[in-house]
């Protein structure tokens, strides 16, 4: 498991610019997971973007920072892709 953290950390000190990928049909969980990812990313410096296929439901409109929340058609290329509670690629949209 040690091997598996450490490269997973490794690759995020290695990129500038991350994607954080939601899953389709967003719910509390892979967003407030995203928008979790997304404010530690920051704080590091690094230049991140979330990404989903589906737009943030008004249910989930209070949370902060849902507006950094982009469709695949607003994205930019990235150094890195990390999915964020998606059980397979097809969750990713």
């Amino acid at each position: 498991m040690t091997d598996k953290l450490d490269a997973i950390v490794k690759a995020i000190r290695a990129s500038e610019s991350i994607t954080v990928i939601s899953h389709i049909a967003t719910d509390g969980d892979t967003l407030g997971a995203s928008l979790a990812l997304f404010g530690a990313l920051r704080q590091i410096d690094k230049h991140v973007q979330i990404v989903c296929e589906d737009v943030v439901p008004h249910i989930y409109a209070f949370m902060p920072m849902t507006e950094h929340v982009l469709q695949p058609h607003q994205a930019k290329r990235s150094d890195l892709a990390i999915a964020v509670d998606c059980a397979d690629t097809e969750r990713m949209g």
